[in-house]
């Protein structure tokens, strides 16, 4: 005689309210809200260049994984292109259980800050010799 065996796999619900903010030209944190998702083992972190509005999901890629309970980030790998700033960095956060791995959480942009422009020459100089 067979017996029926249902297996019921839960994956785990992913983070609430992802925040990305500026911290410095080469600096975005990322802060969220735990979704109490029984089991989360790991969150991973998902970057792409872009705004949030226009990217497409293909473009995503882990640039970091934390425990299941981390509430925050820290993307220091961040570069502006061009060196002159602006550059929009979007953000998307995943929960993994035993069950696999979570849709996107929402998406966060983050613009990081330009670099101040540079001093102006010095004027009026005046050389004397040695």
């Amino acid at each position: 005689m067979y017996k029926k065996v249902i297996l019921l796999v839960i994956l785990a619900v992913t983070c609430l309210e992802v925040k990305a903010q500026t911290v410095a030209q080469h600096h975005i944190d990322l802060t969220w809200t735990d979704s109490n998702s029984v089991g989360v083992t790991s969150q991973n972190i998902y970057r792409a260049v872009g705004n949030c509005a226009t990217v497409p999901s293909s473009s995503f890629v882990v640039v970091g994984s934390v425990s299941g309970t981390a509430t925050s980030f820290s993307d220091t790998t961040v570069t502006q292109t061009p060196p002159a700033g602006g550059t929009s960095y979007c953000y998307a956060i995943t929960a993994v259980n035993t069950g696999g791995e979570s849709v996107f959480s929402n998406l966060s942009q983050a613009v990081l800050l330009p670099f101040p422009p540079p001093p102006n020459p010095p004027t009026n100089l005046i050389t004397k010799p040695f």
